[in-house]
């Protein structure tokens, strides 16, 4: 595949390159002198450090996995820098994920050893099972009436860029030591450029917390929205947990101790009740773990403070939540909660008659036909579990929900067999586990969120599948010598 630069070995033929980069160089320089001249300054100096970076991805490429981990908030905050391709647009994120997923492909291909080889294991088949169900559901839905450019983009952000994640993780995980440290290192490391687009998005806004409140659907600090970023905080919040109380990380941990007060700083910035919710129950769970209970205390001798400093918005906040009333009965419910009831309704009808799912971007439709209020407009379920059903058919449901209750099993049995310093590593991730899920059912989430002119936001599930291929890689070991 990419034999012209690169020899049998896996290594680099330079002087190859070099003529090659010359060439391209030359030949581009014209084309953008004839196509768009505008564009030629900064095509001539930018271009150059295109070698640079086609080095680290190609030769580092575990190094360059873990980069674009870091930097996902940023990568996906930064989709304005976009190309178009017919009716939606191609955003750094999808470049940058597919040419990882090109180059781990052809290290595969050129390192492949058959008594070496890592076979696939029962979790492993589940997720491509859980693939190919979700493809049967986008061909029986390529008839009805639903956007076709989303329901497609939805399936590749949604679908295969998640599940190519967590094989590409899978693959640098088993073919270079000591790469599970810098794995979950990377991932602890997501908050501090959340925080970097928190900066950019509350310029204008400041730190107004009724403003960042009423702005809560466009801001989103790296995932489009703060119900998305609480997905995050579900995943990693628990992670941090284990990074402060191991060992691993002794010479990291002012850094991850930095990035654990920011994801809390955003955590509380997001002002959303799935969040705080999830939160709450972590905190109560890690209280009767010894080794977590002086940051448990920590958060609530701060918490005191604080709600007294913002006790009016608070105030504000609480009644929102509780002012208003399920159509005349006792049940005290907002109107967002309430509306969220009825788009569960419509959800759970559009599966009855729908099993197979309606594609990528279904609930659209399912909404039009059987919404009963034509001036609200809903995208999304705002559910996990009616997401995946009625997009990708209720078969594609079952299997995930088998697939994760199998992962959690495997994470259990990590977590008991006490093998080596990360066994601690699978009680947090089995609470992250149950985090999502409670986060996914009360606030929403989908695979993938699009937003704009087609934009796609699918970070936090490359943060769930990252958890998935720790546990995933780790059971094989286990499997191994138990």
């Amino acid at each position: 595949m990419f034999s012209p630069v690169i020899n049998k070995d896996g290594r680099f033929k330079y002087f190859s390159m070099f003529g090659i980069f010359v060439v391209l160089y030359i030949i581009l320089t014209f084309f953008f002198l004839t196509i768009k001249p505008v564009l030629v300054l900064y095509f001539i100096l930018l271009f150059p450090i295109a070698p640079i970076l086609l080095f680290v991805l190609i030769d580092k490429t575990e190094f360059a996995f873990l980069i674009y981990i870091s930097l996902m908030p940023l990568l996906q905050h930064f989709s304005i820098l976009n190309v178009s391709a017919g009716n939606f647009l191609i955003t750094p994120d999808i470049v940058i994920h597919l040419l990882i997923l090109i180059v781990v492909i052809n290290k595969f291909i050129f390192s492949y050893k058959p008594e070496s080889k890592r076979r696939l294991n029962l979790y492993d088949k589940l997720l491509l099972l859980f693939f190919l169900l979700s493809i049967f559901s986008l061909i029986s839905a390529s008839a009805y009436p639903t956007d076709q450019a989303k329901r497609i983009l939805l399936y590749y952000t949604g679908i295969f860029q998640p599940i190519s994640f967590y094989f590409i993780a899978l693959y640098l995980l088993s073919h270079y030591e000591s790469y599970l440290d810098k794995f979950i290192l990377s991932l602890l490391l997501v908050p501090l450029f959340s925080t970097i687009v928190a900066v950019l998005e509350l310029k204008s806004i400041g730190l107004n917390l009724v403003g960042i409140y009423f702005a809560r659907t466009h801001i989103g600090f790296g995932f489009h929205n703060t119900n998305l970023f609480g997905l995050e905080t579900a995943l990693l919040f628990p992670i941090f947990f284990f990074a402060l109380s191991s060992n691993i990380f002794r010479n990291y941990k002012l850094l991850i101790w930095l990035s654990f007060i920011l994801l809390t700083i955003l955590s509380a910035l997001t002002l959303n009740r799935g969040t705080f919710i999830v939160i709450i129950v972590y905190l109560i769970i890690f209280a009767f773990k010894k080794e977590n209970r002086k940051i448990v205390l920590g958060f609530f001798l701060l918490s005191i403070p604080l709600i007294y400093k913002f006790s009016n918005l608070i105030s504000i906040y609480i009644n929102r939540f509780l002012g208003g009333s399920a159509h005349g009965s006792n049940i005290a419910l907002d109107e967002s909660a309430l509306y969220r009831l009825e788009v569960w309704k419509v959800g759970l009808k559009a599966i009855v008659n729908y099993p197979l799912g309606l594609g990528g971007n279904g609930f659209e439709m399912a909404w039009r036909k059987y919404g009963i209020d034509p001036t609200m407009f809903w995208s999304s379920p705002h559910q996990i579990l009616l997401h995946i059903a009625i997009d990708y058919g209720l078969p594609a449901l079952v299997i995930f929900i088998f697939m994760y209750y199998k992962f959690f099993r495997a994470a259990v049995s990590l977590q008991n067999l006490k093998f080596n310093d990360y066994s601690n590593l699978f009680f947090y991730i089995k609470i992250s586990l149950v985090g999502y899920l409670i986060h996914g059912f009360l606030t929403g989430g989908e695979l993938s969120h699009l937003s704009g002119a087609i934009l796609p936001t699918n970070g936090y599930t490359y943060l769930l599948m990252a958890l998935l291929a720790i546990i995933s890689y780790c059971y094989k070991d286990y499997a191994r010598n138990s």
